[in-house]
């Protein structure tokens, strides 16, 4: 499987970005909410994918977080939802906020995207929630993060507040960082959000 693609967008078209990477260029699917974050310059941009085989056509994804591109394919796994649908939830959704609907069971939110009808949605609610959970619980019990949510909570978040954070900074902080400079990227963002 083709984890990233890192390279420069030469084209960006409805629901696809072309990106050169070396001197080939890939045509990559991308949600409409992805899409409206890339602008086509110069630097390069690194992308996460995921590459789907089917009998007659082999197709390209892209997604700017790893959280993002775990939704889409746990989407997949769901009966009756394929890429389009799942890329048209994650246009539709954050990722935190297509989280949160899920564990809400949120049907009538869960109706408003292309494709979904009621039978549809309690299927996505019924096999995505354990996985999220599992996810959720998996990511906090890193203990780097649990650090990091324990010096945010001290700050005054909660932690819910903490996660969003934590989950908005997704491939700027790596396991290999002390909790110092994990705070220090974190503080860094929030000025900038200010």
């Amino acid at each position: 499987m083709i984890d990233f693609l890192e390279g420069k967008v030469r084209y960006k078209g409805s629901g696809y970005i072309v990106v050169q990477s070396g001197s080939i260029g890939y045509k990559i699917y991308m949600s409409l909410s992805s899409l409206s974050k890339i602008d086509i310059t110069d630097k390069d941009l690194l992308i996460y994918t995921y590459l789907l085989v089917k009998e007659r056509d082999i197709s390209l994804f892209g997604f700017l977080k790893k959280q993002e591109r775990g939704l889409f394919i746990s989407m997949l796994g769901v009966n009756g939802i394929g890429a389009k649908t799942a890329l048209a939830t994650l246009s539709l959704f954050s990722p935190e906020k297509f989280e949160e609907i899920i564990m809400n069971e949120g049907v009538d939110e869960l109706k408003k995207v292309p494709g979904i009808g009621k039978k549809t949605a309690q299927r996505m609610i019924l096999e995505l929630k354990g996985t999220l959970e599992k996810g959720l619980q998996d990511r906090e019990e890193e203990p780097e993060i649990k650090e990091l949510y324990l010096a945010l909570s001290t700050l005054g978040y909660s932690k819910g507040e903490a996660r969003k954070i934590i989950e908005g900074l997704e491939g700027k902080l790596s396991s290999g960082m002390s909790i110092n400079e994990m705070l220090t990227v974190v503080l860094k963002n929030l000025d900038r959000k200010k």
